[in-house]
């Protein structure tokens, strides 16, 4: 689906996008502008794995911003964020396994030593990010819209009809969210 960029250029509220850098990895948090949201966007999501070349953002070879910071909550919240909404792809509950990775998943990172520790590092951060949504500083309301628990959608899902399945449920309950009709299934308030 193309984007309509023009949403993007006239709202008043920035966008931030998390990619992770290659060199380093660590999480960089790059506001989105109409100049740079077509390296951004791809880099944001770049699966190590998948890619040769990694997408360059401001000069640098950048990843999936997921291996830095899966659930960029605490960041908006050190940014002055008080009232959050979080949209999950994971069903409220689940938490990321924490330990070594896979032995196969060390070879792709050979020339990346950084990155590969922020691979290892990605469940503690996630769960750590999950604790804060749970729990938030008293001066902060954490919404969260979830999945439910038979969602069909996983990380490399290819079905269209899946896709399509998953699309709808998603956008049914964001507008049941902003309608404040979700269920304590699919949405949470954190701080009440």
């Amino acid at each position: 689906m193309p984007l309509n960029i023009q949403s993007y250029i006239d709202n008043a509220v920035p966008l931030y996008a998390v990619t992770t850098s290659i060199n380093s990895g660590e999480a960089h948090y790059v506001r989105v502008t109409e100049e740079n949201m077509h390296e951004v966007f791809p880099a944001s999501c770049a699966i190590p794995m998948a890619y040769r070349e990694f997408p360059i953002v401001e000069g640098e070879p950048m990843t999936d911003g997921g291996l830095a910071d899966s659930i960029p909550v605490i960041r908006a919240y050190e940014q002055g964020a008080r009232d959050i909404t979080v949209v999950l792809s994971r069903p409220l509950g689940y938490r990321k396994p924490v330990g070594a990775a896979p032995k196969f998943i060390k070879q792709f990172f050979h020339d990346h030593a950084r990155l590969f520790e922020a691979v290892l590092e990605r469940g503690e951060r996630y769960n750590r990010a999950l604790d804060f949504i749970q729990s938030p500083p008293k001066d902060c309301r954490v919404s969260v819209i979830a999945p439910p628990e038979d969602f069909p959608v996983k990380r490399f899902t290819q079905e269209a009809e899946l896709l399509e399945q998953g699309y709808q449920d998603g956008r049914s309950l964001g507008w049941h969210f902003l309608r404040g009709e979700a269920s304590a299934a699919f949405s949470a308030s954190a701080a009440d």
